[in-house]
Order: C-alpha cells, then sequence, then structure tokens
C-alpha cells in the first residue's frame, strides 16, 4: 500500500525523479515545502513545468498538499520514505510576507472566497487590517516554522532552506543540488502588484507589535528583523 500511495505522490504531487548530483544519474525525488507568499509556485514551475494546461490555469499551479507542512508530509508517507526526499523550502522576512498578502489580497477578487477576512483589505489601510485581524483574534498566515519543523520549533524537517531575499543566487544553489544547470529560468508567478519594496513603510508601532507577537517563532528560527 506504501509503495502504491509513493507512487502516486512521485507522479502527481511534488514529488519527482532526478538526478543526484553526486551520482549524475540517480533516482533521488525532492520535496519542496511550499509556503505561500516565498515565490514557491515560481520554483515548483521552474523545476516541474505542468504538463496540463489545466495545472497551470491562470498562472497557478493546482495541486493536492500544494501548501502542506513537512511535518504532515512526514505523516503522509512514512519516516522512511520522507527521509529518502531532498526536502527544501523559500522564506521571506515575516513583515514584508503579510505586507505582500495584504496587497495580493487587496487586488486579486477572488482572495476574499478563500478567506472572508481578506475582503477587508479592500477598505482598511495596511495597519488598520493588521490590527482588526488581531482583534478577531484570526492570524492571516500560518507561520513559517510550523511549516518547516516538526513538534518543536528546534526540530528541523527540511535539508535546504533558501531566502526570498536572496532568490536568484539560492535558486542557482537548489539547481545545482538536484542536477539542474543553473541557467534553468525562475518565472514570477502570482505577483503582488507593483509598489514600493520597503515593507516597513506599512507599518506604524502598534501592527509592527501585533506580527511580531504573530510571527516570534518566524523571527527567532529564520533570524528576521524588522
Amino acid at each position: 500500500m506504501k509503495s502504491a500511495i509513493w507512487r502516486f505522490l512521485t507522479s502527481h504531487l511534488r514529488l519527482r525523479q532526478l538526478p543526484s548530483p553526486s551520482q549524475g544519474a540517480g533516482d533521488t525525488p525532492f520535496l519542496l515545502i511550499h509556503i505561500d507568499k516565498t515565490a514557491c509556485s515560481s520554483v515548483y514551475k521552474a523545476l516541474v513545468p505542468p504538463t496540463r494546461s489545466s495545472e497551470a490555469e491562470g498562472g497557478n499551479i493546482h495541486r493536492p498538499g500544494k501548501h502542506w507542512t513537512a511535518q504532515q508530509w512526514k505523516n503522509r508517507l512514512g519516516p522512511k520514505e520522507f527521509h529518502k526526499c531532498f526536502k527544501f523550502a523559500i522564506v521571506r522576512n515575516p513583515f514584508d510576507r503579510l505586507r505582500s498578502k495584504y496587497q495580493f489580497s487587496r487586488h486579486i477578487k477572488t482572495e476574499p472566497f478563500r478567506d472572508p477576512f481578506n475582503r477587508y483589505c479592500q477598505t482598511m489601510s495596511f495597519s488598520e487590517w493588521v490590527i482588526f485581524l488581531s482583534e478577531q483574534n484570526h492570524k492571516p498566515l500560518r507561520s513559517q516554522a510550523e511549516y518547516l519543523c516538526g513538534s518543536s520549533p528546534k526540530e528541523l524537517l527540511v535539508d535546504y532552506i533558501g531566502r526570498y531575499e536572496t532568490l536568484e543566487r539560492d535558486f542557482q544553489h537548489i539547481c545545482r543540488l538536484l542536477g539542474y544547470p543553473t541557467s534553468t529560468t525562475l518565472p514570477h508567478l502570482n505577483k503582488s502588484p507593483a509598489t514600493t519594496t520597503d515593507y516597513r513603510l506599512f507599518y506604524d508601532d502598534a501592527s509592527k507589535s501585533v506580527v511580531e507577537a504573530w510571527y516570534r517563532d518566524d523571527l527567532d528560527l529564520l533570524d528576521y528583523r524588522f
């Protein structure tokens, strides 16, 4: 039964047989832990181009388990098969990641259907939106530590962490690890509308304090600061 599940995942989800950089032509699968608003859709499409047009409709990749955590994948595959994979993720400064979420939700009409709280982006400033969600006890993005770790924030379940802030360089490193040419093109999917690049301009003291509390584990684990 386990082998049948593995074959299905290898063919249809975020697992694929790839050349091994140490052997040149091996059978090591990779597993991308897809954290939202960190350019993971772009990374995945670059490494595994969709074979059916429905998979890339509107520039998105839609598959079961798209935003599963590493722990969820480990539970699904079992420890033995999970540890066979090269597991990696892309992370982003939590303050910038939430700012990107706000702007994306503000301009994409389908976002309110995914999360009813997103509709308030249309009428509220970023800081107002953050404070409102805090009052409603609603955190709009799962912490990145939850994606990367097991039962403890210190139990990392991935082999490599790239950073959004150095995405091109880290993507080339991932390509080398997986045996891809470093000339592999990285597309830009699900881009938030163009705006100032300084996320700090969106914050006031109150919203900064809320986000620091929401994503304290990310700030500590990933060594990010405001």
